[in-house]
């Protein structure tokens, strides 16, 4: 079976964990939830590397179909999207430690709900290519 599929289980988790306890905290702004919040968010796009590599690695195992084509192209922009959106939103933390404490809480909150929506599409794109377009043996 391809590696790819075995790792990307930790960004999904720790980018899903961490966008919706800074979500939360910006209606209820408690310093743990906002620690815990950019932690998740930190090791989350963090691991989207590896699973990005692998995944163009374990892209020659599927079928050279034009259905298939498509689905895993949408699932590659859709990864690139997680590391740009995320990467973004991990900036502005940067430039801006107490940014959900600004008037910017607006943006990064839209971003993380836009994180969301690709993040789920993205596994859902995976979840075909690797349940439903990958010849069994």
């Amino acid at each position: 079976m391809p590696l790819h599929p075995r790792l990307v289980h930790f960004p999904v988790a720790l980018l899903l964990v961490g966008s919706l306890l800074l979500l939360v905290s910006l209606r209820w702004p408690r310093n743990a939830l906002r620690q815990g919040g950019w932690l998740n968010l930190l090791l989350g796009w963090v691991a989207l590397f590896p699973a990005i590599l692998t995944g163009l690695a374990d892209q020659g195992a599927l079928p050279d179909t034009p259905t298939v084509e498509q689905v895993l192209n949408r699932h590659i922009t859709g990864g690139i999207a997680l590391l740009a959106i995320y990467g973004y939103v991990l900036y502005e933390r940067l430039r801006t430690p107490h940014v959900l404490d600004t008037k910017a809480r607006y943006r990064v909150g839209a971003l993380l709900l836009v994180g969301l929506v690709v993040l789920l599409i993205t596994g859902d794109l995976g979840g075909q290519l690797a349940y439903e377009l990958l010849p069994r043996n």
